[in-house]
């Protein structure tokens, strides 16, 4: 689908303007457009609130939104949009209110940990896709990896490369994850098209 500027619009993503307003700053108005899981509000990326909603779309379209609790693909506990805790039961069941409130929070908290670990500026696009990243694998597994090495060394091409080596799961290759890497890689870099 076009836009009225032009720009290939997707159709795909989860979140719409409104479910993200928690994550953007007030000063957007309505100027909001999705490509490909990017979000783009009146040309720009607003300093915070543009990376949280860049990541919240790349971490909702992969993580998906189930209001219950249930088992992921390799047994931890799961919920809402990929929230796992020791507090998630099995089966429990959750407002879209707490959804949006457990997926702003976990964000801010990758956010938190990518902004520990990661000692050299990055661009909202870069700084999103690490968080995206962080949210799935934790903020301890980013801070010791080879990606954060070479990322703090300034070697940003060889980092984002490393998100596509983190596609096991307890030892298991996930499609899901596949696409997930890809996609967060796609960001790191630059691109924006491809991403899901």
């Amino acid at each position: 689908m076009r836009s009225s500027t032009g720009l290939r619009t997707c159709c795909r993503t989860r979140r719409t303007r409104n479910e993200l307003d928690p994550l953007l700053d007030d000063d957007l108005g309505d100027a909001y457009l999705s490509i490909a899981g990017w979000v783009l509000m009146k040309g720009r990326i607003a300093a915070g609130g543009g990376v949280l909603a860049l990541a919240a779309g790349l971490i909702s379209y992969y993580e998906g939104y189930v209001p219950r609790g249930y088992a992921d693909p390799v047994g931890i506990p799961t919920a809402c949009y990929g929230h796992t805790g020791p507090e998630v039961r099995l089966g429990q069941l959750y407002t879209k209110a707490q959804c949006d409130a457990l997926l702003t929070q976990d964000i801010r908290i990758a956010q938190s940990q990518v902004k520990r670990c990661i000692r050299v500026p990055l661009k909202p696009h870069e700084e999103a896709a690490l968080v995206s990243f962080a949210f799935n694998v934790g903020g301890q597994a980013l801070c010791g990896s080879t990606l954060a090495k070479r990322i703090n060394a300034g070697q940003l091409p060889s980092a984002c490369a490393e998100m596509s080596k983190w596609i096991y799961s307890r030892g298991l290759k996930l499609p899901g994850l596949v696409k997930r890497r890809a996609s967060e890689r796609a960001m790191c870099e630059g691109e924006s098209r491809g991403l899901i």
